[in-house]
């Protein structure tokens, strides 16, 4: 366990402050700690987390600041996680991110980099939660703060002025298990697709999630606030807000390809001064099963776009 150590400097392949490898049943706990000013070549800008095998523990508690990292183009090889990558094999192990942590100023030179601030690459039977996070100024190709290809949890996160290259200014999830979001707040993010948050597969969004001046940033972008590419069922149960969000092209606020799946949500989707410059101000949804599309609660107001001010909807 470390707590109260400060990390300043350094360099490393991978992993400038903390490289640590758990294998059957380890626990590493960093609590309260400081990683400031540092730069890696590749992997995990302040900690490389390798864990091997069966209920491993790796926790990030306290008031935690990771700060200032910049990962280096290498020879074109796939770098990640500027502030934390979790390199996990095996399954029944947890990770733990919870506390007023502050991800800050986490940044690439390469346009394929993948989370800005964390990077998650698992299997399926992992516990992963995030809660109380707050991230500033971080950016990637993909997942300006965060990349997760797992099952996760998160709530009580908020994104600032985070921005990619590709897909997911804020946050990109792409998991073939269930993803819990609860209570998140995405604040000046940019991309070319999800300005806010870009998300596939199967997820569930919980309590309120707002978007407020978020954007994306090439012609062909689409979903200012946030991109669904739903392959699998996505279940809106809280209220999602969207406040001066715009599209260069598609979805001001939501855009929203339906490939299988259902599409729901139980409470209110507000869109406050979004706008588009060719279709959907509000929101763009393109499918060809309009029955599993089920959509209600919804209140557009002073929303601009060429082709639908609010909606436009593209069916089959």
């Amino acid at each position: 366990m470390l707590t109260n150590v400060k990390f300043k400097g350094g360099r490393g392949f991978y992993g400038s402050g903390i490289y640590v490898k758990l294998i059957d049943g380890g626990k590493f706990i960093v609590d309260s700690c400081f990683f400031s000013g540092s730069s890696t070549y590749r992997l995990g800008g302040a900690i490389y987390a390798e864990l091997e095998s069966e209920g491993n523990i790796f926790e990030v508690k306290g008031e935690t600041i990771i700060q200032n990292y910049f990962v280096y183009a290498y020879d074109g090889i796939f770098m990640g996680g500027n502030g934390i990558l979790f390199d996990v094999v095996g399954q029944g192990s947890e990770i733990l991110i919870e506390g007023d942590i502050l991800f800050y100023n986490l940044r690439s030179t390469w346009s394929g980099d993948q989370g800005g601030a964390l990077y998650f690459s698992a299997l399926f039977g992992q516990t992963i939660l995030i809660s109380k996070t707050t991230f500033q100024i971080c950016s990637s190709s993909l997942g300006g703060a965060i990349i997760a290809v797992v099952e996760q949890e998160g709530e009580y996160m908020t994104f600032e002025d985070c921005s990619g290259i590709d897909e997911g200014g804020g946050f990109y999830c792409s998991s073939q298990g269930q993803v819990y979001l609860n209570k998140m707040t995405f604040n000046n993010c940019s991309c070319r697709t999800g300005g806010g948050m870009w998300i596939s597969y199967k997820a569930t969004l919980q309590g309120e999630v707002t978007f407020s001046d978020c954007s994306t940033t090439q012609i062909d972008g689409s979903g200012g606030g946030i991109s669904i590419i739903c392959n699998n069922d996505i279940t809106i149960t809280g209220k999602m807000t969207f406040l001066r969000c715009q599209s260069v092209n598609r979805g001001g606020g939501l855009y929203i390809l339906y490939i299988n799946g259902v599409i729901a949500n139980s409470n209110s989707m507000t869109f406050k001064n979004c706008t588009a410059l060719s279709k959907g101000g509000g929101a763009y949804i393109l499918t060809q099963h309009y029955e599993w599309l089920k959509l209600n609660q919804l209140l557009f107001d002073e929303c601009k776009s060429q082709y639908g001010g609010g909606i436009y909807a593209d069916i089959d």
